[in-house]
């Protein structure tokens, strides 16, 4: 009924005078119709009975044929079977909030066990393995946080001794507790079955799992320290979830959901002169116009001239709708987007103010005016019922709270404090811009605008975003613009890596306000001495292996360290080859 490791062993019998040498084939169905498997003749060289050893099958019907060597040769024989079987069935079921445990056995016993799943960041997965003298035996725990069918949970069974093998897929499926039901707007939330649901009609605003996931998680946090404010966390969800269609420009009806990691691109245009300063210019440095500082990030697009607790935010935390690397909502120390939205309605709507926190998204941003972001606030919350009407998309891909974002250690390296292990390291973010969860806008990243008429600048190449001594950077990997980079491209070779560090508290959005410094190629200049590249720091970003796998508790992934400018750092990030035509891969 479920997966296994079989050893079968055909022996000789002791009553034959003479040894039987005996002869196994395996057989998937019945010996009539069956297909063959395994076979084995001699165990071993100094043996002639047959053994078929450690097979692994999948769950079905076999048949054993036990035989002889040669036609017409009979005797006594023993038949011995032996399994490891995995007892991981194909479906199981979880209550949405409560942590499910699964239970299977695997072999070899020292083997390694991970697991992996599109939706990793919700379900949280954790995994506890002990090692028996036969066999070893494995939990898996789950958490899932919406109403909803996962179908591509996988087990890996890894031994040095042994052939790797891949248990699943599993399927989970969330429902609701006792006493709540789906509800009838969106599919994935429980709603008390006290309260009729009102079925909202007309199209629904699209939203991905990951977004709604965060935007929740973060409301229910800010909700939970002001009790007495009247905002449910379905409510304040609404609030947060109406900018980002207007800001972004997408998820209605026959579009793509958003993605939160949405760069701006309306703000940076490159021939207006106030907003040179982002960007390196390739006319005059030959290099690639993607090098590009983006104030407008997210969800919520927040940029340098919102809030000062906004402009603190690198890229990578702007992008992540939910509670930050710290899973803590703190409002000393607010590391996320998702965290600064919600208490900044929160804030807003106390006491009991709807048309307060209306009015604050509509002049706070541009393109909520007049009431764009308040009419979509009016489409998504179902009032009466405490639910959102939104169409969740249900894509493999799409579970992230931040679309894509990949959190990194990394750290700032010379030859010598490398060598000697003096570095320190600090937080970090991947952004890659060619693989959001959700729509993000990448039909057209390279061309500059024609014209004074068009108003888009090109779209960032993928970059590392971090804070490190008060001060925010994003680095563009030069190889990894090089393999992006399209045919034809004016420049020839291979491209820099280059650096923008931004004042956490200054802003990037013009160059009258930004009050921080020229791009910087290849390393940073801890000493500001441009003639002097002795004392230029290279960005090292640490690249582990497989991380959409998650490994058993107290098991290392292999991990290394690797400069933003080293060409298989492209690689290892999964960039290779020559350049695309249209610099898309």
């Amino acid at each position: 009924d479920t997966p296994g490791w079989v050893t079968i062993s055909v022996d000789s019998g002791a009553a034959n005078t003479e040894p039987l040498d005996t002869y196994a084939v395996l057989l998937k169905d019945d010996d009539n119709q069956g297909t063959p498997i395994a076979r084995n003749d001699n165990r071993s060289r100094r043996s002639t009975d047959a053994r078929l050893q450690d097979v692994f099958l999948q769950p079905g019907s076999y048949t054993i044929e036990a035989t002889t060597r040669q036609p017409q040769t009979a005797g006594n024989y023993n038949l011995d079977i032996e399994a490891v079987v995995s007892g991981l069935q194909n479906t199981y079921t979880a209550t949405v909030g409560t942590a499910r445990s699964i239970t299977f056995n695997y072999w070899p016993p020292g083997a390694q066990i991970a697991v992996k799943s599109a939706a990793n960041e919700e379900l949280q997965p954790a995994i506890v393995a002990r090692a028996g003298r036969t066999y070893g035996t494995a939990t898996i725990t789950l958490t899932p946080q919406l109403a909803h069918t996962h179908k591509d949970l996988r087990v890996r069974v890894r031994h040095n001794t042994a052939t790797e093998q891949l248990l699943g897929p599993v399927t989970l499926t969330a429902e609701c507790e006792d006493g709540k039901e789906t509800s009838v707007n969106n599919g994935v939330l429980c709603l008390p079955n006290t309260v009729t649901q009102k079925d909202e009609s007309g199209s629904a605003y699209r939203v991905t799992p990951g977004t709604l996931n965060g935007i929740l998680a973060t409301a229910e946090a800010a909700v939970a320290r002001r009790p007495s404010c009247g905002l449910t966390a379905n409510k304040l969800a609404a609030f947060m979830l109406s900018i980002g269609y207007h800001e972004v420009g997408a998820g209605r009806a026959g579009t793509a959901a958003p993605s939160p990691m949405v760069l701006g691109r309306k703000d940076t245009f490159k021939l207006r002169d106030d907003n040179r300063y982002n960007y390196v210019n390739d006319t005059v440095l030959g290099e690639p116009r993607r090098a590009f500082f983006h104030p407008g990030v997210g969800w919520w697009q927040l940029d340098d001239e919102g809030d000062l607790v906004w402009r603190r935010l690198n890229h990578g935390q702007r992008a992540d709708t939910g509670l930050g690397l710290n899973g803590e909502y703190d409002r000393q120390d607010q590391d996320s987007g998702g965290e600064v939205i919600a208490d900044k309605f929160v804030t807003e709507f106390c006491p009991s103010s709807l048309a307060k926190a209306k009015l604050y998204m509509s002049q706070k941003w541009f393109a909520c005016r007049p009431s764009k972001c308040a009419d979509t606030y009016d489409d998504i919350y179902v009032d009466g019922s405490d639910d959102l009407h939104v169409t969740v998309a249900r894509n493999a891909d799409q579970y992230s709270t931040d679309g894509g974002v990949t959190e990194h250690s990394c750290r700032w390296a010379n030859s010598a404090t490398a060598l000697h292990g003096l570095v320190s390291t600090f937080g970090c973010f991947w952004y890659d811009t060619t693989r959001p969860q959700g729509g993000a806008g990448l039909s057209n990243p390279w061309p500059y605008p024609a014209s004074l008429n068009e108003s888009r600048s090109p779209l960032a190449a993928p970059f590392v975003a971090f804070t490190h001594d008060v001060k925010r950077f994003a680095v563009f990997p030069g190889p990894v613009m090089t393999v992006l980079k399209p045919a034809g491209h004016s420049t020839s070779g291979a491209f820099e890596t280059w650096i923008k560090e931004v004042p956490q508290d200054s802003s990037v959005r013009n160059k009258k306000k930004a009050g921080a410094g020229l791009w910087s190629a290849g390393g940073l200049d801890r000493a500001m001495t441009p003639e002097q590249a002795s004392d230029d720091w290279v960005l090292e970003v640490r690249v582990c292996e497989e991380p959409e796998w998650v490994l058993a508790d107290g098991v290392h992934r292999s991990c290394r360290w690797l400069g933003a400018n080293e060409v298989r750092f492209a690689s290892q990030m999964g960039f290779s080859g020559v350049p695309q035509p249209g610099g898309v891969l």
